[in-house]
């Protein structure tokens, strides 16, 4: 959708058209997290910046309130190994304009009541922030229709063809949409989208797991918990690794898993207790609190690792915005952004060449 946005802000019209609702899929099963802080100095972490000056912007009135926090996080280490990793990746990002500090075991006990006593320290990102995915997204579908553009929902693509004259036609089951231009931002169903039109695009489902709590206010989480380590295989071999948050209702979340290419949106109960026992060798305490809800969602990852954004190098006229795995909320806007100014003004920034579908799809 903030492709959409961006486009009837330069003045072009839109129209979404949507098997569903607009959170019906990955974006209302996600956590709301926009993380800066931690990033390797790269493209995705370049993303993630321009991101969050673009939700800040989007949030000092113009959006209106979408729970936009900059709550920070704390980054946990488990061994004196990854402290000193901890040092280095703080060094590197010194001129970056990122606040990133160290704590010691006992600076992270002060700050953290019940944390694990065992644990070597913490990096504290102050940038990270989050927001309420489906506050923000109806906001979103508000500022597009304001400035003209449609939604088209449950409505499922089952056709797309280019005419001689450069045109596209879009065909649902609703009826048939004509356009000169097409985005796939399709989230995991951006493959068979692609295939319509005879491309092929590797972007595969990913499944993750969130387990919500009872509601616990008197264990509310100053900022996200995170894991310093990538994963850690479960007993089924998803990798699991620990966010703990806690949410405006007072209940908390925790996560979370990554299922290779799995498809199917099902809990999986091994993996579940995989991550509750991750969980628990931050936060001991939790060891108490009931958990009420247990819920997937697919993540849909390119086969790369980075987002696919820009132009078909095959199709004139076909455009791309997907792949980005767990990284939606942390770049949609910036995909937005760049994206709609290649549509609009034909200007591609220096950064969509690494994006760029042309790596997997070519001529």
């Amino acid at each position: 959708m903030c492709v959409a946005y961006y486009l009837v802000k330069a003045g072009l019209r839109t129209l979404n058209i949507d098997q569903g609702y607009i959170t019906a899929g990955t974006s209302g099963a996600g956590n709301g997290n926009i993380i800066v802080g931690n990033r390797q100095p790269g493209l995705l972490a370049e993303l993630a910046r321009r991101s969050l000056l673009e939700y800040e912007r989007m949030g000092n009135g113009e959006m209106g309130d979408f729970e936009l926090e900059r709550n920070g996080s704390y980054l946990l280490l488990e061994t004196e190994a990854q402290a000193e990793e901890a040092r280095q990746l703080i060094a590197r990002q010194e001129g970056r304009g990122l606040s990133l500090a160290y704590l010691s075991a006992g600076e992270l006990a002060e700050a953290v009541p019940g944390v694990s006593a065992k644990l070597a320290g913490a990096v504290y990102c102050r940038d990270d922030c989050s927001l309420n995915p489906l506050l923000f997204l109806r906001a979103l579908r508000r500022r597009i229709q304001d400035h003209g553009g449609g939604f088209a929902f449950y409505e499922k693509v089952g056709k797309i063809q280019r005419t001689p004259s450069g045109l596209f036609c879009v065909y649902t089951g609703a009826g048939t949409y004509r356009s000169p231009v097409v985005v796939d931002c399709a989230g995991v169903q951006a493959r068979p989208i692609a295939s319509l039109l005879g491309e092929q695009v590797p972007v595969a489902p990913n499944k993750g797991h969130i387990v919500v709590t009872e509601k616990v206010p008197h264990l509310r989480i100053p900022a996200k918990l995170r894991d310093w380590a990538d994963a850690s295989d479960s007993q089924e071999g998803e990798p699991v690794n620990t966010v703990i948050e806690s949410t405006a209702a007072g209940n908390l979340l925790i996560g979370k898993s990554e299922a290779g290419t799995e498809s199917s949106a099902s809990v999986s109960l091994p993996t579940v207790r995989a991550i509750l026992d991750r969980a628990l060798r931050f936060l001991p305490c939790l060891r108490e609190v009931k958990v009420i809800r247990i819920y997937t969602g697919l993540r849909p990852r390119s086969g790369d690792g980075l987002p696919i954004i820009g132009a078909s190098a095959i199709t004139a006229g076909l455009y791309y915005a997907c792949g980005h795995g767990g990284d939606g909320v942390s770049s949609a806007p910036e995909t937005g952004r760049l994206l709609s100014r290649r549509i609009a003004e034909g200007r591609s920034e220096r950064i969509m060449r690494e994006f760029a579908p042309a790596r997997f799809i070519k001529p």
